[in-house]
C-alpha cells in the first residue's frame, strides 16, 4: 500500500515490506451500544478504530506545531536506553513525533535510525530537523520481521483506544525486534504521585484546580479530563489548547489517552509471544518497560 517515506532509498530497499492494514485484518465480533455518538452498529473494534481517527489522530494533524513547540527536551530515562543500544543495528522510534529521541548525541558513533509517526505533520517537522521517518500506526508497521536492533514507544501506545489493540501493538513491536533485542515502552499512569511525590505535570498545575468527581462529558460518552489533576478514569479526553494571536481567539482539542494502572502495561507485555519483561519502572508520571525479544 502507499506509504510516506522520508528517508534515503538504500534504506526503503533494505528494510520495507508490504503489510496488511490492521483495519482488514479479522475483528472481535462483540458489540458496543452507546446511541449519542456511534449508534448500535459498530463492534468495538470499529469503534476504537473511529475513535482514533477522530481524536487522535486528526488532532496532532492540527496541533502538530504547538505541540512540537512542547516537547523539545529528552527525558534522561529513555535517552540512557537508547545509548545502551548498539549503534551499528536500526534503532525504530515508534511513535515519533517531531523526533526528539532521534539524533541524541552522547554516543560514539552516528546511530542508524528510523523515526515513524501517523502525524504527517510532525513527520514533516522531523524531515526538517534531518531525520528519517515513515507514516504508519502502532499496529501495522511496513518493516521486516527481525529488523531492528532496538526500538522505543515513547507516550504513544495509551492513545490506542482497547486492549486488543494495545496488546496488537506490542506483538507488533516483538515481530520487528531481531532476537536478544531489546524495547522500551512508555504509557500515561492513572495514579500521578509516587508514593507523596507528585509528578512532573501534576507539578505543573500553579493554582487551585478543582480535583472535584464531578467531570464533563465528551465525544463517545467519555470524561473529559481536568488538566494538571489526577485522573479519576482510565478512559479520558485530555483538552489541548491553541490559541490565535492575530484573532485573539483560543481552541481546545480533545485527545483521547488510556492512562495505565500499575502492572497493567507488564500483563501485555508477558502476554506477547517470545518477549518477556526485563526491567519495568515508574518516571514522572508514567509506567515503563524494557522487554527483550527471546533467542
Amino acid at each position: 500500500r502507499d506509504m510516506t517515506i522520508f528517508c534515503s532509498s538504500c534504506l526503503q530497499l533494505l528494510l520495507f515490506r508490504k503489510t496488511l492494514p490492521y483495519s482488514d485484518r479479522p475483528k472481535p465480533v462483540e458489540k458496543i451500544s452507546d446511541p449519542k455518538s456511534i449508534g448500535d452498529c459498530l463492534t468495538i473494534e470499529e469503534t476504537a478504530s473511529l475513535l482514533e481517527r477522530q481524536l487522535v489522530h486528526s488532532v496532532y494533524e492540527e496541533i502538530a506545531g504547538h505541540f512540537s513547540d512542547t516537547r523539545h527536551k529528552p527525558w534522561p530515562r529513555v535517552a540512557q536506553f537508547i545509548q545502551s543500544l548498539p549503534p551499528d543495528e536500526l534503532l525504530l522510534d515508534l511513535g515519533c513525533g517531531n523526533g526528539k529521541y532521534l539524533g541524541l548525541e552522547g554516543g560514539q558513533q552516528p546511530r542508524w535510525e528510523l523515526g515513524a509517526d501517523y502525524s504527517l505533520n510532525l513527520l514533516k517537522i522531523a524531515s526538517s530537523r534531518g531525520h528519517c521517518g515513515l507514516r504508519c500506526d502502532l499496529l501495522s508497521v511496513p518493516l521486516r520481521d527481525g529488523v531492528c536492533g532496538g526500538l522505543i514507544c515513547i507516550a504513544a501506545l495509551h492513545h490506542l483506544a482497547s486492549e486488543t489493540r494495545r496488546l496488537a501493538s506490542i506483538r507488533e513491536m516483538a515481530r520487528l525486534l531481531r532476537p536478544g533485542a531489546r524495547g522500551l515502552v512508555y504509557v500515561w499512569a492513572k495514579d500521578q504521585e509516587s508514593g507523596e511525590v507528585r509528578s512532573s505535570y501534576l507539578k505543573q498545575n500553579k493554582g487551585k484546580r478543582d480535583e472535584s468527581d464531578d467531570a464533563t462529558v465528551g465525544e463517545f460518552g467519555l470524561p473529559v479530563h481536568k488538566n494538571r489533576t489526577q485522573f479519576k478514569a482510565q478512559d479520558v479526553l485530555v483538552p489541548w489548547k491553541t490559541q490565535n494571536e492575530e484573532e485573539g481567539s483560543v481552541k481546545e482539542w480533545k485527545r483521547f489517552y488510556h492512562v495505565f494502572e500499575s502492572g497493567e502495561l507488564e500483563k501485555l507485555i508477558e502476554a506477547t509471544p517470545d518477549v518477556h519483561v526485563v526491567d519495568s519502572y515508574y518516571d514522572q508520571g508514567n509506567w515503563c518497560c524494557i522487554f527483550e525479544k527471546s533467542t
